[in-house]
């Protein structure tokens, strides 16, 4: 299992263009290149996971809006809250999560804040989203996937568009 650990403000948005209330298209398709290319999932580690906490949105409702912002990925999780009468850097969170998962192959961790990261594998973007260089450089902490095979191709697709059924894929789901 491949994780990546994200946050929204500055990874899938720019704060320099004001522009921090939505995503940019150009970044989540930089993650979706990602996803792609390493077969990871997505735990978000985003503040924006408090909607979850605090009721106002469950994770599926959180994938949901990811969704029909373009991302193709899978939401898997969240982390866990920060304490209640303190501030605590996000790397804690990751560490609590990190250590309950058997199976855990590799992970990286996209934030734009230097205190995210405690020492763990990441990239820091510059606050302006996600850039071509960040996108080569969280495959590299990824690792690949292996390449599809031919007679697998029909169950790859379903992995990667889960909501497509095999009727839908036409001549190739014969």
């Amino acid at each position: 299992m491949k994780l990546i650990f994200l946050d929204i403000d500055g990874v899938l948005n720019s704060w320099e263009e004001r522009r921090n209330d939505h995503f940019l298209p150009d970044c989540v398709a930089r993650l979706n290149q990602i996803v792609f290319a390493t077969g990871a999932e997505v735990v978000l580690s985003s503040s924006w996971r408090n909607l979850v906490h605090e009721g106002h949105m469950s994770l599926f409702g959180f994938d949901l809006l990811l969704r029909t912002h373009g991302f193709r990925g899978k939401l898997v999780g969240i982390t866990r809250q920060e304490p209640e009468d303190e501030r605590e850097d996000r790397f804690w969170q990751i560490a609590d999560y990190v250590r309950e998962l058997e199976g855990l192959e590799s992970y990286c961790i996209l934030d734009d804040d230097p205190r995210a990261f405690g020492g763990r594998p990441g990239v820091q973007t510059d606050g302006n989203g996600l850039s071509d260089s960040d996108v080569l450089l969280a495959i590299s902490i990824l690792g690949r996937k292996a390449p599809v095979q031919p007679d697998s191709f029909v169950e790859h697709l379903a992995d990667v568009l889960p909501d497509t059924q095999a009727s839908e894929l036409g001549p190739l789901a014969e």
